[in-house]
């Protein structure tokens, strides 16, 4: 056997393997290398295109997202507005009331309680009845003719604008339901001093045959009397006009409830003085809570 050729042939055919082998691996790695690089190639194209239409979902959801707070914004931006300009008008809807009633109930109710005072604490009760006034000051010239039916106009006058008010007073100028029924309340109290029969403060008094009342529904009567105009547009008559009619019977005639309680008057006659007094005190309580839901110092 040739040893020596079959060496010389093993060895060129290994190193021939050995070279197909050593070529095999490089166009291997060469081949792993290239798609390698064409999957990572790929994989960026797609995360690029991934990431492109995430940030273009996130941005149509953010301007979504935008549009909706910005309507809901604006929204209540109108609402705000809408609520300002409701406050506004119904401050000057106030307003206009108190400019409608500060004046006119506030002087009836002072007026009345000035008259008050002239009679229970200063004499004029003197000039109710139609008997000379001894006591009368000298250089006052107040008469019986003057001083009774001026009086019974200052009633009239009040019972007129309370009436008108109860009527026509807007409910805006009540906080709660507890300012407007304590008012109501002062109202009716006052009312309830002349008319209340029996009176608790009264039942002590001798000479309860002389007292006398002038009942609730007198009292409006009084008051719409002495109302001139027409609906909402009701007003108080003029101390002028009230003259005119006041001697006229049927005016005369309605009018008597009131003349009964004052006609004479002496503080003898201690139901009709303390009924005069108590009311008295209910007018202050009515007039200091017009002050305060008119809102005057």
């Amino acid at each position: 056997m040739d040893w020596d050729s079959i060496v010389k042939t093993l060895g060129s055919t290994a190193i021939v393997v050995a070279a197909i082998g050593y070529v095999a691996k490089s166009v291997f790695n060469h081949l792993l290398t290239r798609s390698s690089k064409e999957h990572s190639n790929a994989l960026q194209i797609l995360t690029n295109e991934k990431k492109a239409k995430l940030d273009s979902e996130l941005k149509r959801r953010t301007d979504e997202f935008l549009l909706e707070q910005k309507a809901a914004f604006d929204k209540q931006m109108e609402a705000f507005k809408a609520e300002i300009a409701s406050s506004s008008a119904k401050e000057d809807r106030i307003r206009g009331e108190i400019v409608c009633w500060a004046n006119p109930i506030l002087a009836s109710i002072e007026e009345l309680r000035n008259r008050l005072d002239n009679i229970l604490d200063d004499e004029a009760h003197y000039l109710l009845s139609l008997e000379p006034d001894p006591n009368q000051s000298k250089g006052w010239s107040a008469t019986h003719e003057y001083f009774f039916p001026s009086t019974v106009f200052l009633f009239c006058q009040y019972f007129c604008w309370t009436r008108l008010l109860e009527k026509n007073l807007s409910f805006e100028l009540f906080e709660k339901h507890e300012v407007k029924d304590a008012f109501f309340e002062r109202l009716q109290r006052a009312s309830g001093m002349l008319s209340w029969f029996p009176l608790d403060q009264l039942r002590d008094l001798p000479g309860g045959e002389h007292d006398r009342q002038v009942f609730t529904l007198q009292q409006r009567l009084l008051g719409e009397i002495v109302a001139v105009g027409g609906g909402n547009e009701n007003i108080c008559m003029g101390y002028a006009q009230f003259l005119d009619e006041y001697d006229k019977p049927e005016f005369k005639n309605r009018l008597k409830p009131l003349i009964n309680v004052l006609d004479g008057l002496r503080p003898e006659d201690q139901h009709r003085w303390r009924r005069l007094e108590l009311f008295r005190d209910a007018l202050k309580e009515v007039s200091a809570e017009c002050r305060r839901l008119l809102n005057i110092g």
